[in-house]
């Protein structure tokens, strides 16, 4: 068991969850790029915020990458090709071979964990390379594997999308640098709303221009 789910580990994938609109600014230009929270204040798009949760996520994106925090884009680990609902209705799944050789992984969502341990330096055993991401997975998550357990259910071990009442628990991605539209694999498009229907129809005529596989659709 132990073994199976490490091995299904290592076919995991990047993923980053955005609404339709910010999906469609990615794909419908070549010249468009991801964009972190860092370049859009700097740029005057978003305007900062002097919210508790803005003002820890400077302090920990500071412990966590210093100096170069402006150019960390996060995702998460997946297994069903499905990301974090919470961040968003569509789920962008990301090349391996766009991001394997700038990423990394870390225990869970970086913010949480600088804010329970009262943002101080971060230990060492938290975070790994993409290419070793099923152990760092098999450190946090041996506890919940049971013996006789369906290779089905690693994917909910592995990325647990909360309630009302709980948060979401997952393995963060780091990926450093830029996202360009080639760098997407495949994306998860959740079921619309009458509003957004005219939105998802444009959204997959552009994403079949350019040959990237939808997985759930209209």
């Amino acid at each position: 068991m132990f073994r199976d789910f490490c091995a299904a580990v290592l076919r995991s994938k990047a993923v980053i969850c955005r609404s339709l609109n910010q999906m469609m600014q990615l794909v419908e230009s070549d010249n468009e790029l991801y964009a972190t929270f860092y370049q859009l204040v700097a740029s005057g798009v978003r305007p900062p915020q002097a919210t508790q949760t803005d003002l820890d996520r400077l302090l920990a994106d500071d412990l966590l990458f210093p100096y170069y925090k402006e150019k960390i884009r996060f995702g998460a680990l997946s297994l069903d090709r499905k990301g974090v609902a919470h961040y968003g209705g569509a789920s962008i799944v990301l090349k391996d071979t766009s991001i394997e050789n700038r990423a990394t992984v870390f225990e869970e969502n970086s913010l949480r964990f600088a804010q329970v341990r009262g943002f101080s330096p971060i230990p060492a055993g938290y975070r790994a390379t993409w290419h070793n991401r099923q152990e760092l997975a098999a450190a946090k998550l041996e506890s919940k594997l049971r013996p006789g357990m369906d290779s089905g259910a690693f994917s909910a071990v592995l990325m647990e999308q909360g309630s009302a009442t709980m948060e979401p628990d997952f393995i963060e991605v780091h990926i450093y640098g830029s996202l360009h539209r080639q760098s997407i694999e495949a994306v998860t498009l959740p079921s619309p709303q009458d509003i957004e229907r005219p939105l998802l129809l444009n959204l997959q005529k552009q994403l079949a221009k350019l040959g990237i596989e939808v997985l759930s659709s209209l």
